[in-house]
């Protein structure tokens, strides 16, 4: 999965990576991320869990206090389990980033 935050003029990533074995982050704050991702990922969580365990990172290490789908952008690649492994990518909508975001938000005024 990957993230790409934007900040008034600059832009900031984070890069989020879910894979078989194991998630990472590098970037801005990839120290705090690392600490979510150690304490929230699991092997075997599903592709919806991972986007929201992506969210929950950005949510929680930017400098703002409300996560924007209009300032996310985050995409998806993956092997495909036929015979050709074929390599899948996928931009995820305006619609899922909302969904997504408020998601975020919501349970972040917990």
């Amino acid at each position: 999965l990957f993230d790409k935050r934007k900040k008034s003029a600059d832009v900031n990533l984070i890069f989020i990576f879910v894979t078989y074995f194991k998630a990472t982050a590098i970037g801005a704050n990839s120290q705090a991320a690392h600490s979510i991702l150690k304490a929230d990922y699991t092997e075997n969580m599903s592709i919806l869990d991972a986007r929201k365990l992506a969210v929950k990172v950005l949510k929680q290490t930017m400098d703002s206090t409300t996560l924007l789908p209009e300032k996310v952008e985050m995409c998806e690649i993956s092997f495909s389990n036929n015979e050709d492994h074929s390599v899948n990518f996928h931009m995820l909508l305006p619609n899922e980033l909302v969904d997504l975001c408020d998601e975020a938000n919501k349970s972040s005024m917990k």
